[in-house]
């Protein structure tokens, strides 16, 4: 997915802090959503962390998010 971005895309992608995109382009990877935990397990931060810095990111339209139960799931947004 990451492959697909527009100019307009990366641009957004590099103007973003180091955890945020780390944690964008994590998300972009696989071709489902993913739950917080999955996110912080395999970038070693907490979810609290995670969390948060989804918050932003869903926020400023980077990521989406949906639930599952109780779980936040993450997935892209719309450019």
């Amino acid at each position: 997915m990451l492959d697909e971005l527009t100019p307009i895309q990366r641009q957004r992608l590099a103007r973003l802090p180091d955890q945020q995109r780390s944690i964008v382009e994590f998300i972009c990877r696989p071709s489902h959503t993913v739950a917080v935990k999955v996110i912080a397990d395999a970038l070693f931060l907490s979810q609290q962390t995670t969390a948060s810095q989804l918050k932003v990111l869903r926020e400023k339209g980077v990521v989406v998010s949906s639930s599952k139960g109780r779980e936040s799931r993450y997935e892209p947004g719309d450019p």
